[in-house]
């Protein structure tokens, strides 16, 4: 994160038709997604994809630590791009994804060390026992570092003050297995 926030990859919003959405979302093999535009486009919604873009002049320097498979996949999604949106002929596609914004302009904008991952879960897909357990990764975001350690701070304060721990310290209430 903090390699790309010096890239200062820029955030492009592309405006699609639903024939374009489509084959970005089958581009970028993401399997969950047309479910989800469906649903938009039975709303009524327009499909929007926010791609995060470098020079394409400096792809071979700023990528030259990433996978092949990653390279390749992002080569043809750079290809397609160029085909529906002449002006990122110059640009190089390293990130796309089905959103409707807003972003900030480019990665530069956010502050170094203001972000931290907090913690990992198992969520079923769409809150759905039946369906495949996936990943859910809580991040933090502040404007600043000293916002982010400030609130890092307060949380480690408020669990101190947990009404479960207390209660049971102090032998208020207990927690059964059983139960």
């Amino acid at each position: 994160m903090e390699k790309i926030l010096k890239e200062k990859q820029a955030f492009v919003l592309l405006e699609t038709s639903e024939e374009i959405s489509a084959e970005l979302l089958s581009l970028t093999k993401q399997q969950y997604k047309p479910e989800l535009r469906a649903e938009f486009l039975a709303a009524g919604e327009q499909v929007t994809f926010y791609a995060n873009t470098i020079p394409l002049k400096a792809k071979e320097a700023q990528l030259k630590e990433c996978l092949p498979a990653y390279i390749t996949l992002y080569d043809q999604v750079t290809a397609y791009v160029h085909q529906y949106y002449p002006h990122l002929q110059d640009q190089y596609v390293t990130f796309l994804d089905m959103c409707a914004g807003p972003h900030i302009e480019n990665t530069s904008q956010i502050a170094s060390k203001s972000f931290c991952i907090e913690k990992f879960a198992g969520a079923y897909r769409r809150g759905d026992e039946k369906n495949v357990m996936m990943t859910r990764i809580y991040l933090l975001a502040f404007a600043t570092k000293d916002d982010l350690k400030s609130h890092q701070e307060m949380m480690e304060e408020a669990k101190k003050r947990d009404h479960r721990v207390i209660g049971k310290q102090m032998q208020l209430f207990t927690f059964s297995d059983d139960i």
